[in-house]
């Protein structure tokens, strides 16, 4: 076990500090010998992450969507919840999509993004990877988790942008967004589900702290 180990039971250790066009503040912290990611001082990836993920998983009974030809992250951040889907669901194919190459780097080199098989990842704005990419194959998971310095872009509130989505989605239509749930965002956060009413035959939203998960699809998980 390396100083640095023994020293994050006491204290976090900054491992990387760094920026990126979108990101002026990017940190890597060794927390009690495990990672964690912080953008603007929001998390990014780490055990948190982890957690706030396994609760959504669980709760929706994602297990039951087994086999799943393939999945689309839209927000990879350091790589958390790819890899928790990767364990998931080890035989799909996974494409990941993030605006920051920056955060990209760190997730494959302190998250195991690398060592992924059959992950496909996408430096591009979300936005424009689904209004622009050709329909060449749908996707029986849609994940999106997409934060700028701790807010979601107003593009996840636009109706052709839930249009898309559902057009990328497969039969089941399963499409799972990680939303803020405080402060203005609650207003937000209501009417994009009022807004995914219009699209997806069932909708729902589990509140964990200050985020909403909310679950859009053709069947009801819960």
């Amino acid at each position: 076990m390396t100083l640095k180990v023994l020293l994050s039971y006491v204290w976090p250790q900054v491992l990387v500090r760094s920026s990126s066009v979108y990101n002026p503040d990017i940190r890597l912290l060794l927390v009690k010998g495990r990672y964690r990611l912080l953008s603007s001082g929001a998390r990014a990836s780490g055990d948190w992450l982890e957690d706030l993920f396994q609760t959504v998983f669980d709760e929706y009974a994602l297990n039951v969507l087994h086999p799943l030809r393939r999945i689309l992250v839209l927000g990879v951040g350091g790589g958390t919840v790819v890899q928790m889907l990767h364990d998931m669901f080890p035989g799909s194919a996974i494409d990941g999509v993030d605006i920051d190459p920056v955060m990209m780097e760190i997730g494959k080199t302190y998250f195991g993004l690398s060592d992924i098989p059959k992950l496909d990842l996408h430096v591009c704005d979300a936005k424009d990877f689904v209004e622009k990419k050709s329909l060449r194959y749908t996707y029986g998971l849609i994940l999106i988790d997409i934060f700028n310095a701790n807010q979601n872009p107003d593009f996840l509130l636009d109706e052709n942008f839930i249009k898309n989505i559902k057009r990328f989605s497969a039969t089941s239509h399963t499409v799972i967004i990680n939303y803020s749930h405080y402060g203005q965002f609650r207003k937000k956060s209501a009417s994009l589900m009022s807004r995914l009413q219009r699209h997806f035959r069932y909708v729902r939203g589990l509140i964990i702290q200050d985020n909403i998960a909310i679950y859009a699809g053709s069947r009801d998980m819960v």
